[in-house]
C-alpha cells in the first residue's frame, strides 16, 4: 500500500507539472512531454475511474477493453465506448474534462464543529474550486479524523464553484484531507 500511494504521488506531480502543455488524446504530438501526460496523467485518471466506477466495474471494463482490443488498432473512443456499456451511463463528462482538455481542480476545504445537546458533533463543511476557469464535475473523497482516533471517509459530489457538506460524528474532528489516497487529480489547500 505504500508503495502503491507514493507511485500514485510521483505520477500526480510529474502530471501536474506538465499538465498545461497538452490533452491526454494528444497522445504523441506531445513530443518532450509525451511520458508525463500520456503515462502520468493516464495513470492518475485510470485511478479515478476507479473511484468512480468502482472495483467491479472497473476491472470489467479492463477486461473487456483488452478482449476486444486484443490484435486490433484501438483509441480513446474505444475505450469510452466499453466504459459506457459497462457503467450504463454517459461519461462524456469523465473523458472530456480529464482526456481531451487539460487543468485540473484546486480544492480548498473549510469546516467547523459544533457539538450537539446529544454529545456528538455537527461537522459543516465548503469544498471549493479556487482555480482559474471552468469548473471540473468529480466525485470528491474527503477524510474526516476524529480526536478519538476515528478515521469517516465521505464522498462529495462536487460540480460547482462552491459545495457545502454536513456531517454528523461520535467525536470532534482533528482534521479532514480532501482527496487522501490521490483519489482525484488535483491541488488541495487547507
Amino acid at each position: 500500500r505504500e508503495a502503491f500511494q507514493e507511485m500514485l504521488k510521483n505520477h500526480m506531480e510529474q502530471a501536474l507539472n506538465a499538465d498545461k502543455e497538452g490533452a491526454i488524446s494528444l497522445g504523441a504530438r506531445l513530443k518532450g512531454f509525451y511520458q508525463p501526460i500520456v503515462y502520468e496523467k493516464s495513470a492518475m485518471v485510470l485511478h479515478m475511474l476507479r473511484q468512480v466506477c468502482g472495483d467491479e466495474q472497473f476491472f470489467t471494463i479492463v477486461k473487456r477493453f483488452y478482449h476486444d482490443a486484443y490484435n486490433r488498432a484501438v483509441g480513446t473512443d474505444d475505450f469510452r465506448k466499453v466504459v459506457e456499456e459497462v457503467t450504463q451511463e454517459n461519461m462524456a463528462w469523465f473523458f472530456d474534462q480529464w482526456i481531451y482538455d487539460v487543468g485540473y481542480p484546486k480544492y480548498r476545504l473549510s469546516y467547523s464543529s459544533m457539538k450537539k445537546p446529544d454529545g456528538r458533533f455537527l461537522v459543516q463543511g465548503t469544498l471549493t474550486q479556487i482555480q482559474d476557469g471552468r469548473i471540473f464535475s468529480m466525485p470528491v473523497p474527503i477524510r474526516l479524523e476524529l480526536n478519538n482516533g476515528e478515521q469517516i471517509d465521505k464522498v462529495i459530489w462536487n460540480d460547482s464553484r462552491t459545495r457545502t457538506f454536513e456531517v454528523i460524528v461520535t467525536d470532534d474532528v482533528r482534521s479532514i484531507e480532501t482527496a487522501p489516497d490521490y483519489a482525484v487529480y488535483c491541488e488541495t489547500e487547507s
